[in-house]
């Protein structure tokens, strides 16, 4: 059964669309666990990913392969210097979305589909800090 997911990317957007992957660290620069970077490993093959910077979702994905342990790519450089350097890297077959969607200029038809744990973005629907790969439901993605 194909899952869906919503990934807030800003910092890494063009790196990972470019290169085809989603990268996380697995642990929180304290060493503590992160519900979004554990759902890295829970993406199957052939799962949907709506990507999510700058406001809008401009390109979906679906995962090719199972997440593995992979170092912080490098062309990040410094965006993400206090994330540990071994994380997820999850492959992604990308493809542009035009035009683009910008969620929050239809918030108040969509927000009611969004969950209130975990949601990818807050309560003025822009992006929720701290949140990078949250589950979402298919109609999210099918609206």
């Amino acid at each position: 059964m194909t899952s869906y997911w919503w990934v807030n990317h800003k910092q890494t957007f063009t790196h990972e669309i470019e290169g085809g992957y989603l990268w996380s660290p697995k642990l929180k620069s304290n060493g503590d666990r992160n519900y979004f970077y554990d759902t890295m490993a829970d993406a199957a093959v052939g799962d949907v990913v709506l990507s999510y910077a700058n406001a809008k979702i401009a390109y979906f994905g679906i995962v090719v392969e199972e997440a593995s342990t992979s170092i912080k790519p490098a062309e990040f450089g410094a965006a993400g210097d206090d994330w540990n350097n071994e994380g997820w890297l999850l492959p992604i077959s990308w493809q542009k979305i035009t035009p683009a969607i910008k969620p929050k200029l239809i918030w108040a038809e969509i927000q009611h589909l969004f969950p209130q744990k975990y949601s990818p973005l807050n309560k003025q629907g822009g992006g929720n800090q701290g949140c990078y790969l949250a589950e979402i439901s298919e109609q999210i993605f099918l609206t």
